[in-house]
This record gives structure tokens, sequence and C-alpha cells, in this order.
């Protein structure tokens, strides 16, 4: 209990000790007046009338820095201690001194202690953190293509993409497909002319069997080196169990035989597997023979019967004929169309006059006497390859850039020039086809 006045000044107030709070360094006082101090004017600490006040002297909050000051003061304590009174510490196992201060010693743990701790609170964390981050993605990535891949099914291929040209390939196609039983794999045949729709053909399979899928695309495997993908051939029939395509493309006549022994024996295709061989040396001389005599119709039993017993045990030959002067008109009217994002109408002068320059500069390239003519069907041989890797393509894009900024409904060509025209029939820009 003691007393103390806040200002001198003040005769009538004061302050009084009168219990300490319980706290460390904090004092509990008490306001007190001179009348306070008569014996009849006597309070009690607890009386709820009297002022009081509580000090607490002001001291810093702990934090880990002090914390770490105290440790780092031992540690130097100890190592000083250790150093004047006691024998020499152990050497390190790492050097050959045979003499070690105690200050290197505990230096040297201290070190590894810092270590032990960063790998216990920071790596070992952060490496169980992402693996459990890397094992919660790929389950849920899984279980993502396991739910599309509960949702795709194979579908019945009810309606195909026409294919310009092969409207008997495409019925065949068909035909095979829906009759196919599902408990083994199918294996067809592409045989006939280069360039007459075989890729075009197995795009459309694609789309309409898979279009509900989400990785209806990737369903299909082109392998253009079979003997050197075949074990990613076989890989894509598993990761799609479902359903996946494998298109094999331009396969020699005398690796048929054995390509089709090595399909049947492998034993990793699925029951939904289908898997198409192009060949461009496959019985085109049976198709000619078809088309000259005017055969080739779906009717014809036996060109399938010969063509068939030629090829052995595959499931299904599917022939391609060659390109009609006709279907060689729709496809140069499809490719400007795509190419101008538009329908676009080509007259019958633009079109005649783009054939025949197709057939000169076949025949300026051929490997006959000069006097003899080159038949039309040289030409329909390279089907659609006319388009894409001929000078008269390369010709027309040319000049196709130069008046690609003009919107075009129609084309014609007059006096050399082909002629683009706007939707209300005005000529617009034009350049020189040959």
């Amino acid at each position: 209990m003691g007393r103390f006045a806040l200002n001198d000044d003040n005769d009538d107030c004061c302050w009084e000790f009168v219990a300490n709070s319980g706290e460390e360094g904090a004092l509990v006082v008490k306001e007190t007046t001179r009348s306070d101090e008569k014996p009849h004017k006597k309070k009690t600490v607890d009386d709820p009338s009297d002022s009081f006040a509580v000090i607490v002297p002001h001291s810093p909050p702990k934090t880990i820095f002090s914390q770490l000051r105290k440790v780092s003061l031992f540690v130097i304590l100890l190592s000083y201690l250790l150093q004047r009174y006691l024998p020499p510490a152990p050497p390190l196992s790492e050097t050959t001194s045979l003499s070690t201060t105690w200050t290197e010693f505990l230096a040297h743990h201290f070190f590894q202690l810092g270590q032990s701790l960063t790998v216990l609170t920071v790596q070992i964390p952060l490496h169980v953190s992402q693996w459990i981050v890397s094992t919660i993605t790929m389950d849920l990535q899984l279980a993502y293509e396991r739910y599309h891949e509960s949702q795709c099914r194979f579908r019945p291929l009810t309606r195909l993409l026409p294919v310009a040209g092969q409207p008997l390939a495409v019925q065949m196609v068909m035909d095979t497909i829906e009759t196919w039983s599902h408990t083994k794999p199918l294996f067809v045949l592409l045989t006939g002319f280069p360039h007459t729709g075989q890729t075009t053909l197995v795009q459309a399979i694609v789309e309409e069997l898979w279009s509900d899928c989400v990785d209806g695309e990737q369903r299909l495997f082109l392998a253009t080196n079979w003997n050197q993908q075949w074990s990613q051939m076989t890989h894509h029939a598993q990761v799609y169990p479902s359903g996946a395509m494998i298109f094999i493309p331009q396969v020699q006549v005398e690796d048929t035989t054995d390509l089709l022994l090595l399909l049947r024996a492998d034993d990793a295709w699925t029951s939904h597997t289908l898997v198409l061989v192009g060949s461009h040396t496959i019985g085109r001389s049976a198709i000619a023979r078809a088309l000259r005599q005017d055969q080739f119709h779906y009717n014809n039993t036996v060109l399938w019967n010969e063509l068939l017993r030629r090829q052995g045990n595959w499931d299904a030959v599917i022939p391609f004929q060659p390109l009609t002067r006709d279907t060689l008109r729709d496809v140069v009217s499809l490719k400007i169309s795509r190419l101008a994002d538009h329908p676009v109408m080509l007259t019958d002068r633009f079109l005649n006059v783009w054939l025949d320059q197709a057939e000169y500069l076949e025949w300026k390239r051929r490997d006959t006497p000069d006097d003899e003519a080159v038949p039309f069907l040289t030409v329909a041989l390279q089907g659609a390859q006319m388009l894409d890797d001929s000078p008269l393509w390369k010709r027309f894009l040319a000049g196709w850039k130069r008046c690609s900024k003009e919107t075009v409904y129609q084309m014609d060509y007059w006096d050399g020039d082909i002629v683009l025209q706007s939707d209300e029939g005005q000529p617009g820009c034009s350049f020189p086809l040959l």
C-alpha cells in the first residue's frame, strides 16, 4: 500500500496503491481525496464507488526473432564454455583432421540440423502436396475419360457423306459395317486408283460413327509407315476399346498378304477395331476391264469374286473407280467453293476450259510418241491430284490471291481470262488462266 500524486498542485486529489492486479508489472491504484483520509470516510477496495486504474508497463511483443536471439546467445555461450573448459570435440566424419574445435563441431551439426529442418518442413510437404495434386488430377482425368467412354458408343452407319464419283464404294462400305457382328476386328481393303477419294471416305466414316463423341476425331490413327508404327497402332486400339479406326494408306501389292497375316495374328485388336488398308496397285486391271465393258456396278458379282479371290482373307474389298469428267467437274466446283468459303457457281465454259487445259498439261508430260493422243482416262486416273499438284491449280491460286478481297459468286472464262463476278452479275477482277 502506498500513495503518490500525479499533480503536486492539486491538493484535493492523489492516487493510492491498492493491490497488485495479478499481471506481472501491473498495479491497481485508487483515486482518493483529502476527505478520504478521515477515518469515518474509509472505503474498501471492493467498493464500486471508488475510481480505479490499472497501470501496465509497456513490454515488446514476443516474436520468433526474439526466440532465435535467445537460442543464438545460448549456442554462443555453450560453444564458449565447451571450448574453454572441456576437452577437444570429436573429429568430424567428413574430415581427416585429428582435432576439431567445439565451434566447428557445433557449427557443422547445426548446419546439418538446418538442412534437416528444411527437408522436414519445406521439401517433404511440398513433395507430398505435389504428389497429391498430380494423383487427384490423374484420377479426375481418368474418370472424365471413362465417363465419355461410357457415353460414347459405336453408332450404326445409317448414312454417309457422299464421296464424289464413288457411289459404289460408299454403298459397299455401309453394307460391310452394317453387317459387322463386332465379335472380332474388321479388316477392309480399299483398292483402285489413286486420288479417287479413299482418304475422304475414311474421314466420312469417322465423322459418322463417332459424331457424338468428344474425342471422335482422335479415334482415327493414320499409319503412314505401318512397319515402324505397329506398336502405336495396337496401343491406339487399346486406348479406345469401344471403337477405333486405323487407316494404312498406299500399301504395295507385294505387302498386302504379309500385312493381313500380321493383322490377324495380333491379338491386341478389340472387337470394335476397324482397320482399313488402302492400295493403289491392287485390282486396277480388273476395275479397268469392268469399266471398258460397262460392268462396273454393284451387281457385278464377277468383278467382286475376282477381287476377293485374288486378295484372299480380307473381310471386304472396296473398289474405287477412276473419276469421270462429270465427277472432275464436281470436284473442281467443290474445291473452289471451299476456297471462297461460300458456294461459287462455275459456268460450263469455265469448267470445259479447265479440264481441257488439265488434259493438255498431262499430254505434255506423256511418255508416248508425239503423234499419239492422250485419252481422257489418263487425266481421270490422276483424280483430284490434278488440282493439288498441277501447275494449273498453282496458277489459279496466284490469281485468286490478287482478287481475294472481292466477294465472288460466279466464275466465267472470257478471252483467256478467268472473270470473277459478284452476286449482281457485274464483272469484277480477272486474271489469266494459261
